[in-house]
């Protein structure tokens, strides 16, 4: 007995249209719920927890975008008062517009990252949210100490009690100076087309940038030899000396 693949069934013009409509409406009511929030004061934060706002690259530019809309309104009103019907659709618009700008600036506001006693939750303007639970979380360390070390004499779900969390350090790809690369697109393709000759450092094995380096090579089809460091002083000097081709850091560092 043998069985058949079928392959996907690509949606229908009125599927598409259904699903961006649903997607256009709830993009809408979170708008009003974060303005709302905001003449509350209640931002999305669960009880016990912390919120950690992640708007500032953007706040300025949102907040000149919102003053030129707020002033070009009733430069607009006074081009094309003459015609009732066009002023009733640019004002229309116009307020519209600054509406949006206003609830997307109260989102990031109100809608910050949160740290709360079920988890964290990861937010993004109006639409992304990621809830991360404790035992989520907890079952990473787990599920990589299973395949780092012979023996883990402690279960995190069970032994430790998550409280807050303390930072976030973004992991880093720096290649050295001469390698005939300029962006990362370029890089993947040297890689392939060099595989196994590409060295790159980490600060230890089973680190997070020992796994950013495995991560890369899995999600690119790419084959690199790791070296890993006893710390990441001596990996950065290695890089800058052309010893190794490129290292996956910490921005601290």
């Amino acid at each position: 007995m043998t069985a058949t693949e079928t392959s996907p069934v690509a949606p229908t013009f009125w599927q598409r249209a259904a699903s961006t409509a649903k997607r256009a409406l709830r993009m809408e009511l979170r708008i009003y719920e974060s303005i709302g929030r905001a003449v509350a004061r209640r931002p999305a934060v669960p009880k016990g927890g912390a919120g950690f706002r992640y708007h500032t690259p953007i706040l300025t530019i949102l907040i000149v975008f919102i003053v030129l809309s707020a002033v070009e309104i009733p430069i607009l009103d006074l081009i094309v008062h003459r015609w009732p019907s066009v002023r009733i659709a640019v004002l229309a618009l116009g307020i519209w517009g600054l509406t949006w700008m206003i609830g997307l600036l109260c989102a990031m506001l109100m809608r910050p990252h949160t740290v709360g006693p079920d988890g964290i939750v990861v937010r993004e303007g109006l639409e992304i949210e990621v809830p991360l639970s404790w035992d989520d979380i907890a079952s990473v360390g787990l599920a990589t100490n299973r395949y780092l070390y012979a023996k883990v004499n402690y279960d995190p779900v069970k032994d430790l009690a998550p409280i807050t969390m303390v930072a976030l350090v973004p992991n880093l790809l720096v290649v050295r100076n001469d390698l005939p690369v300029q962006n990362v697109a370029e890089l993947v393709a040297y890689a392939k087309a060099n595989p196994g000759k590409l060295t790159y450092a980490s600060s230890g094995v089973g680190t997070s940038l020992h796994l950013s380096g495995e991560l890369f090579q899995k999600l690119t089809g790419t084959k690199m030899v790791h070296v890993p460091y006893r710390g990441s002083a001596q990996a950065v000097q290695d890089l800058m000396g052309g010893r190794v081709d490129l290292i996956f850091d910490n921005i601290t560092s």
